[in-house]
């Protein structure tokens, strides 16, 4: 009986205690998930598409990742000022995509020491007379970006540096409007842009 007695006060009182609602709120510097649509959610699509395609790759091998050029010209100077920061982000997520799946990426723009400036600290260059000598780099990634109406058609590859094999690629769409906000209105190049009504 007393048994009885006891399970039916605490569910009692466990059906008076009042709810409680928990809220987790995020943390500055805490982990917030990317937007959709960005450079970088593209560019993970194609690091997942193109690592599907990847035979092997020992273990240790080591990973460069270039610049995304126009295919016409294969250099920079031609692209617009959207088009060359698109490029030198992919490069920069692809870095990033490839160290988190466990590749041993080499950053072949590192200085032979760390330069003290007045805007900051600089470890990266592209200054060929500032660079290592070698890296030992066993793949290069690489791509292409094609304008097209309404997007750019994103071509990367892994190229096998003793032979240069194609070992990986990849293909899909960037929008052309993936560096600027859903906003109806924004300021673009010091003008008022409506994207809507």
């Amino acid at each position: 009986m007393r048994l009885l007695i006891t399970i039916l006060l605490a569910a009692l009182v466990m059906a008076c205690a009042p709810s409680q609602r928990i809220e987790i709120v995020p943390r500055v510097g805490e982990y917030r998930p990317v937007q959709e649509n960005t450079i970088h959610q593209y560019s993970v699509r194609l690091a997942n598409n193109m690592t599907a395609a990847l035979q092997s790759i020992a273990p240790g091998a080591k990973v460069a990742v270039g610049t995304f050029l126009p295919p016409q010209s294969l250099t920079l100077k031609q692209m617009t000022p959207q088009q060359h920061q698109i490029a030198l982000q992919l490069q920069e997520s692809f870095i990033t995509l490839y160290n988190q799946m466990g590749f041993s990426v080499v950053e072949y723009r590192t200085r032979n020491s760390i330069a003290l400036r007045d805007g900051g600290d600089v470890m990266l260059s592209r200054e060929v007379g500032q660079l290592a000598a070698r890296h030992g780099i066993d793949f290069f990634v690489t791509g292409t970006m094609t304008p097209q109406q309404d997007a750019y058609v994103v071509n990367v590859r892994m190229i096998n540096i003793s032979n240069n094999e194609v070992v990986a690629a990849a293909t899909d769409y960037l929008p052309n409007n993936v560096l600027t906000s859903a906003d109806k209105v924004h300021m673009q190049n010091g003008h008022i842009e409506r994207r809507a009504y």
